[in-house]
């Protein structure tokens, strides 16, 4: 018996990031793209750049509203995790509803960031068409396209101090969920201690994922080409794997909690199985 919420989580987290990173290596290899004409804000490139995004806008944001979907459904196997872990609200309640607060957290701030995210672009997009920029101060000047395109990089730097606050979030979740693993052991209702190493293995790719996010502010070329790998190795890879198996775990899990439940109603104990570990 698999978990519907975990596999509907891994699905989205995997489809929406494989689209992310589709988008990346087509803007990689844009045929147009001459870095020294994009630092000398060329108007002419400008305009084929603007012309190419306008292009591949629906891969964009295809792929950008998965990715926040992704965010709000993994919230619901998350909080399930932190009822079975934390024993209905029985063991360690501080650190499980940290963890709960850093998956809402970072759905709201996933969801924000990509409506910003489309608003910025769709007004940006509606000036490049619809106003006259290549006559402002002479004819043909085209300071328009550069005005444009400082606009656009402001906003977009907005939208990257959220994204990387988001891998900080994940990264926090993560390292919750280890944390209540390890201090709980392999007791049947619990999701096992390699669950609980694979989840601390997670947590510290995010958080290096967020120092790369970080750093790409002072160091662009090298910090987004790590960041990249790190992006594909956790979100396209590890964490739908994480809740693939999450589907798998969870279930035993929550009959083991809900036959305990039951046992403290009834009055009877319940001897406990497995790897027994202090608890509390």
């Amino acid at each position: 018996m698999f978990d519907f919420n975990c596999l509907l989580a891994a699905l989205f987290i995997f489809l929406g990031n494989l689209l992310i990173s589709i988008y990346y290596l087509k803007e990689k290899k844009r045929e147009h793209w001459d870095q020294y004409a994009y630092l000398q804000m060329d108007p002419d490139f400008l305009l084929k750049d603007w012309e190419w995004r306008r292009q591949n806008r629906q891969l964009d944001v295809a792929a950008k509203m998965i990715t926040a979907a992704s965010w709000v459904i993994l919230t619901a196997p998350v909080m399930h995790l932190c009822i079975v872990q934390s024993m209905g609200g029985d063991r360690k309640l501080g650190l499980h509803v940290a963890c709960v607060c850093f998956a809402l957290g970072g759905a709201i701030m996933e969801v924000t960031a990509q409506l910003m995210h489309m608003g910025a672009f769709n007004a940006a997009d509606w000036v490049s068409i619809e106003f006259t920029l290549e006559n402002w101060h002479t004819k043909g000047d085209k300071v328009g396209w550069q005005s444009l395109e400082v606009s656009w990089r402001n906003a977009s730097a907005l939208i990257l101090w959220v994204d990387a606050v988001e891998y900080l979030a994940l990264s926090f979740m993560f390292l919750c969920i280890f944390w209540s693993v390890n201090t709980m052991g392999n007791l049947p209702n619990s999701i096992g201690m390699a669950m609980g190493g694979f989840a601390f293995f997670i947590g510290i790719l995010s958080m290096a994922d967020f120092v790369a996010y970080v750093a790409s502010f002072k160091f662009w070329a090298t910090a987004s080409l790590i960041g990249r790998i790190f992006f594909v190795m956790n979100r396209v890879i590890l964490i739908p794997l994480f809740f693939v198996f999450l589907s798998w775990k969870l279930p035993p899990a929550t009959r083991a909690h809900l036959q305990d439940e039951q046992s403290k109603r009834s009055g009877v104990s319940m001897p406990a199985t497995g790897d027994e570990r202090h608890i509390d």
